[in-house]
């Protein structure tokens, strides 16, 4: 077994360490802050609906760009955005305490830290936003290193988010922790993470190949973004972990180095 020093372990934020209730919270609120005639029910599945069709069409970068996706959505319903609106509620909210951790999420960070293992967050989310979730939430001193939208040359699920780590972490051991079924386990599979953990109830806890859950990943890749996804031979044979609590993760390191 690796020393914990050698090891990097790289987690996912929203779903995986925090539910974000603030995001929700934000789009709730734009009709009302710019005097649009929409039920907010109403404008939260468009809002979403825009999101999945620029996903579909690739535009990752500017899906994830709350700014592009408000102002596309309030286009779409005859309306006009005033930049900068989402931001400052989302950032207002978040700082107001809308983030909810998920359960033993302080607690592992705090245990892998005091291992002396490195902390890594991979985000599709702006600096702006993430940076200010870690803060409010507690978990910013426990991390190493935060990897945004901003810093990434293109978002996950694209290779390029994880080539990054491996530049970054050429001598370690890369052990990747993710909820997303498409955007974190297939890309890290795809991308021949050494060790992927994979945070759902989807599954019971356990080993499986990516072989075993594919079926699960193509479904949600087809219905939710029209994405047709072909995984690499060494892909489908690659060990996923899948845990339903995060503290299973602790089972992997080794608690006596």
């Amino acid at each position: 077994m690796l020393n914990n020093k050698a090891k990097v372990y790289v987690f996912d934020l929203d779903g995986t360490l925090v539910r974000n209730v603030a995001f929700r919270k934000t789009i709730y609120t734009l009709p009302r802050i710019l005097g649009l005639n929409v039920d907010p029910d109403a404008f939260y599945d468009e809002f979403i609906r825009t999101y999945y069709s620029t996903v579909a069409s690739g535009e990752l970068s500017r899906a994830f760009d709350w700014e592009f996706i408000s102002e596309k959505t309030i286009s779409r319903l005859g309306g006009r955005y005033r930049f900068g609106v989402f931001t400052n509620y989302f950032v207002r909210y978040i700082e107001d305490g809308h983030t909810d951790l998920i359960p033993h999420a302080l607690d592992v960070l705090r245990t892998l830290r005091r291992l002396g293992v490195t902390i890594v967050i991979l985000t599709n989310g702006k600096r702006i936003y993430q940076e200010k979730v870690l803060l409010r939430t507690g978990l910013y001193p426990f991390v190493d290193i935060l990897l945004t939208l901003d810093d990434l040359p293109k978002p996950k699920p694209h290779p390029e988010a994880f080539s990054v780590l491996k530049k970054i972490f050429k001598d370690k051991e890369i052990c990747f922790v993710g909820d997303h079924p498409l955007f974190d386990i297939y890309a890290a599979a795809n991308f021949c993470i050494p060790n992927i953990f994979w945070f759902t109830e989807e599954f019971r806890s356990g080993e499986y190949q990516l072989s075993d859950i594919f079926k699960f990943i193509e479904k949600v890749a087809k219905t939710k973004y029209g994405w047709r996804i072909v995984p690499t031979e060494d892909a489908l044979r690659k060990k996923i972990y899948v845990i339903n609590r995060l503290s299973e993760i602790l089972k992997s390191v080794a608690l006596g180095d």
